[in-house]
């Protein structure tokens, strides 16, 4: 087994590191000297991230091919027995995996496309991170939820994606609340403002990326909540 200092590098699991806020996360999070786990289910776009995290000067990240739509509670404990052996640590835990299958009333949604989007949204974070909470409570650490406040707080059409995401919301609070004053773990939601991602393109298929922020400019955003809630 890998044991780690204190003053070794900081290490992140990022899901949904393959695109988005996640690979732009990835990427923020070794410029600033982590050791980052990439995680997704496109083995692909996971190696696109390490390569640009390596030619970017950061240390080669760890690819973790991950599908939260079918991983089971195995797969997660398998997860979880990779991070202790192989780094000893887990400093930051990010939820950028995100299911959106378009705008859509709830009488046409598809029952498999409700129970997938619950379940990667909702459900697969938060076997995730209960698999991981005692390799995280080791030290001081934060687990990072992404929140969308736009769909959360809208009704029609956002179907189970708007559900999903007030449904996280609440248990990322209700978390909080419980680890506050017994816990070195931190439950943060993060609640970037619209950005030009394919989520976003699939909702608004016109928009232009003049009309919203990218990613990258939220990452740093991110990286700054997690500095200021006093973890590494």
């Amino acid at each position: 087994m890998n044991t780690s200092a204190p003053n070794d590098p900081p290490v992140w699991l990022i899901t949904g590191a393959g695109s988005g806020l996640g690979r732009a996360t990835a990427l923020a999070a070794a410029r600033q000297g982590a050791r980052v786990i990439v995680a997704g289910r496109s083995r692909r776009r996971l190696e696109d991230t390490a390569e640009a995290i390596a030619d970017d000067g950061g240390v080669e990240p760890a690819v973790l091919p991950l599908n939260l739509a079918g991983a089971s509670i195995d797969d997660y404990e398998q997860v979880t027995h990779m991070l202790t052996t192989q780094f000893g640590r887990l400093d930051v835990l990010v939820h950028c995996a995100a299911q959106f299958t378009g705008l859509t009333p709830l009488h046409e949604l598809k029952p498999t496309d409700m129970a997938t989007i619950m379940h990667v949204n909702v459900t697969a974070p938060w076997l995730l991170t209960r698999s991981l909470l005692g390799l995280l409570a080791a030290r001081q650490s934060a687990v990072v939820w992404i929140d969308d406040a736009d769909a959360r707080r809208s009704n029609a059409f956002w179907g189970a994606y708007g559900l999903s995401k007030a449904a996280l919301w609440k248990m990322q609070d209700t978390w909080a609340q419980e680890l506050d004053a017994t816990s070195s773990i931190r439950m943060l939601s993060f609640s970037p403002p619209p950005m030009f991602t394919a989520l976003r393109r699939l909702a608004f298929p016109a928009i232009a990326p003049s009309q919203l922020e990218t990613p990258e400019r939220n990452a740093e955003r991110l990286l700054q909540l997690v500095r200021g809630s006093s973890t590494a």
